[in-house]
This record gives C-alpha cells, sequence and structure tokens, in this order.
C-alpha cells in the first residue's frame, strides 16, 4: 500500500516510546526521549556518568558500593568500540501493535553518525569537554580521569 511504502510509516506503528538518548550536540548531557501519539519531547535529562565527577555519584563515587558497580556496568567495555564514550548509548523502549522491528532500527539507524561524522565528533567532543570519569577494566571500577 501506498502508506507502507512511506518510510515513515514503520513509525505509525508505535504508540508510546521512551528513553534516553545521546545526541552529538549535547556530549555531556544524556536526553530524555518521551512519545506518546502525536506529543514528542526531546530534553535534557542530566550529565551521563562519565561527564559527572565521582564525587557526585551515589555514595560519593565509593568503589565497594552496589549502587555504584551498576552504575560502572553501564559503560561500554573495552572490546566495544565505543568504550571511549563512557556510558553514552541509545536506550529507548517502543510500545505499539504490529510493528516491524527490523524496519523501526533500520530508519533509527540513519539517524546515527558515520564513521567519517563519528571521528569528527570525538576531536571535537574529547578537544572541548573531555570526559572525568573511566572504567578499569581490569578491575571494573570507575576511576578519576
Amino acid at each position: 500500500s501506498e502508506v507502507e511504502e512511506n518510510e515513515g510509516a514503520p513509525m505509525r506503528t508505535i504508540i508510546r516510546s521512551k528513553g534516553f538518548v545521546w545526541v552529538a550536540n549535547q556530549h555531556r548531557t544524556a536526553q530524555y526521549w518521551s512519545h506518546a501519539g502525536h506529543y514528542f519531547e526531546l530534553r535534557a535529562l542530566g550529565l551521563w556518568w562519565a561527564a559527572t565527577p565521582l564525587d557526585n555519584w551515589p555514595d560519593s563515587g565509593e568503589v565497594s558500593s552496589a549502587e555504584v558497580s551498576k552504575i560502572a556496568a553501564d559503560f561500554a567495555g573495552a572490546s566495544d568500540p565505543s568504550e571511549d564514550m563512557g556510558d553514552r548509548r541509545q536506550e529507548i523502549v517502543f510500545i505499539g501493535v504490529g510493528m516491524k522491528q527490523d524496519k523501526i532500527e533500520a530508519l533509527l539507524d540513519r539517524c546515527l553518525l558515520t564513521d567519517e561524522e563519528m571521528t569528527l565528533y570525538r576531536e571535537k567532543a574529547q578537544g572541548a569537554s573531555p570526559d572525568v570519569v573511566k572504567i578499569d577494566h581490569a578491575s571494573g571500577k570507575a576511576v578519576k580521569i
């Protein structure tokens, strides 16, 4: 049908979506994604943990804290190509009827930076506002940079 040929059609089956996203022009800030029906909002949620000084983490970033360990587990692993980006990621939940996951993913994948754009992003982001926390993968603990 004509509607299915429309590239935005996969999104029409989504009733609600929410989560948080990493937006290239907001390096330090996680963005809150909220959508219901025709309503859509994208707004600043707060700093990514990698951009937040350990002193401002729960339990002041104490490495033995269970809460700090949970946060540290959200950072990209040593073998992940985005390891240098800390806990930045896209995490969105979609609720709908008749959704086509492959088509939705393909549409969203087109919103991601290209490899060339990602290289430029890394250069600008780390030069302008470097992260203050990283994960020591040997110990799994958050450490100040």
